[in-house]
């Protein structure tokens, strides 16, 4: 249910970040509640699982419910961004993907930043007790990463966009630009307004905790 873009040796985005809404307050909440999913999910509590009947009962969930699954694990990412042995590759707002997708497995060196704690803390302990293997796993806001200029020739970024206002996006797209190496791939996707679970979607980030709040068609975006 999402919109995709991608991008060889991107150009630098344009947009400003003129939305009104402060940008620590919504990094914050979207972490937070991300944070609250995790420690519940280590409790055994799946929060998905318990969501109230008038989203259940919405004439629009069943559509959502049979496009999920897909998320950072759509083979079209890597694909795309061809990982090979050397590369260094950089999931922005990584959740817990390398424990639902494995991508710590592909050829290129994993690299997870996320601006959940929980998280980040979560994939730690795992990483250390299974011995995988990873770069690096960083607590940061995705709009200021605490990397060089140019240290990734692969990244992507997943189910994160859509919390935001467009100018904070913009201001992801920008750093994104400059993490990359001259060259380097790039993965991002939106969600599809115009699919028909759109709305049930919105509903149950809502009631997460984590309002949709990018709403722009494919070209909008792809102006940014």
């Amino acid at each position: 249910m999402t919109n995709s873009a991608s991008w060889r040796g991107m150009g630098r985005p344009r947009a400003s970040c003129d939305d009104g809404v402060p940008r620590e307050d919504g990094v914050a909440r979207v972490a937070g509640s991300y944070d609250r999913t995790i420690r519940e999910g280590i409790k055994g509590r799946d929060l998905y699982r318990e969501l109230p009947e008038r989203i259940t009962g919405h004439p629009a969930f069943r559509s959502f419910s049979a496009s999920e699954g897909n998320g950072s694990g759509n083979p079209a990412i890597r694909d795309f961004l061809a990982p090979m042995p050397g590369e260094k590759f950089l999931d922005m707002g990584c959740c817990a993907n390398i424990l639902n997708y494995r991508l710590d497995e592909w050829p290129s060196e994993y690299h997870g930043v996320d601006g959940s704690g929980e998280t980040i803390a979560l994939l730690e302990r795992v990483v250390k007790r299974e011995g995988r293997k990873v770069g690096g796993l960083y607590r940061a806001p995705v709009h200021e990463m605490p990397f060089p200029g140019g240290m990734f020739q692969l990244a992507a970024c997943v189910g994160v966009l859509e919390y935001f206002p467009a100018g904070y996006a913009a201001e992801v797209l920008r750093e994104a630009h400059r993490v990359l190496a001259p060259g380097g791939r790039f993965y991002v996707d939106i969600p599809d307004t115009g699919h028909p679970g759109f709305e049930a979607m919105c509903m149950v980030e809502e009631h997460m905790g984590r309002p949709i709040m990018l709403r722009i068609r494919p070209a909008e975006f792809a102006g940014m």
